[in-house]
């Protein structure tokens, strides 16, 4: 956040734009969290109501890795055997997804 600040130094802090279709704790995040999303939408020149739309629909849209584990044990056939690798696999999703 300190990039956008240092970029746009003449812009008002977003929280103070917020967009009145979306008013502001309608969805009663933490304020440090509204600044991130009302910051990325001021960056990616969007109303905070339309970025955080396209951030739920992405986030709606993205698999689980339980999800992925299914496919990937089916694509495994199923090999009990193979169990070990499927374990190391979904490790690895994890942590790529810091979970």
């Amino acid at each position: 956040m300190e990039f956008l600040r240092a970029e746009r130094p003449g812009r008002p802090e977003s929280r103070g734009t917020a967009d009145p279709s979306f008013p502001e704790g309608a969805c009663e995040l933490p304020a440090a969290v509204w600044e991130v999303f009302t910051r990325r939408a001021a960056a990616a020149g969007q109303p905070p109501a339309d970025y955080l739309r396209a951030e739920l629909v992405a986030l709606a849209r993205r698999r689980t890795v339980e999800d992925s584990v299914l496919e990937l044990s089916e694509a495994l056939g199923g090999d009990p055997g193979r169990a070990g690798e499927l374990d190391e696999i979904v490790a690895a999703v994890r942590y790529a997804r810091g979970e």
